[in-house]
Parts: C-alpha cells; sequence; structure tokens
C-alpha cells in the first residue's frame, strides 16, 4: 500500500468540512464508495483510529498546526487508497486551541 506524504496548512475555520460539521454526528459517510479506501467522511469529531485501524501513516496527521497538541478530532476525511498510489485528505479540529488543521497526501 502507498504511503501519501502529508502537507499541513493551518486556519481559523474549516476548509473542508461542510458548514454543518458541528451539529453532525461524530462520523458521518458523505460519500460512500463502498469501503473506507474510497469513502469519504465527516462529522462533529472522531479520531481515525476508531475508523481505521491499522494504518499507521495517519499517525502523521494527528497534531494540531497552531499548538502542535495531540489532543484533535477529525472532522473530513477524504480517503483514495488504492494498491499503486493514494491521495488522502483530512481535517482536524483541536480540543485544547479550537484552531484548525488541514492535511493532504498523495504517492
Amino acid at each position: 500500500m502507498p504511503v501519501p506524504e502529508f502537507t499541513m496548512t493551518r486556519s481559523q475555520k474549516p476548509l473542508h468540512a461542510p458548514a454543518d460539521y458541528s451539529s453532525m454526528d461524530p462520523c458521518t459517510v458523505i460519500n460512500d464508495r463502498g469501503d473506507w479506501h474510497h469513502n469519504t467522511y465527516s462529522g462533529s469529531g472522531f479520531l481515525i483510529d476508531d475508523l481505521i485501524q491499522g494504518v499507521w501513516w495517519y499517525s502523521n496527521a494527528k497534531k494540531c498546526g497552531h499548538c502542535r497538541s495531540s489532543e484533535t478530532l477529525c472532522i473530513y476525511l477524504k480517503n483514495d487508497v488504492s494498491q499503486f498510489d493514494c491521495e488522502v485528505t483530512l481535517e482536524l479540529i483541536c480540543r485544547k486551541c479550537g484552531k484548525f488543521t488541514q492535511y493532504a497526501g498523495s504517492d
């Protein structure tokens, strides 16, 4: 399985999650393409490890880009992962400082 190289951006408001993300269930499939390899998720906040277990490279995209806290929740995750390439976008909200961090990666 390919491993994405993540780039990070920071923001004061969400850039990828729907405007109503905070009123959604913690994790909702918003584009169901059959399995986690190709689905898009959003919600009021979930841990990626609770949704996708055993994929170590998500640990490279868990820290807040503002305060570096690991106390983050994912509010948007788009996976397009296949055997030979991948493209992943995720957005976090920090439970410590309340700011948003986006990670994007491909391989």
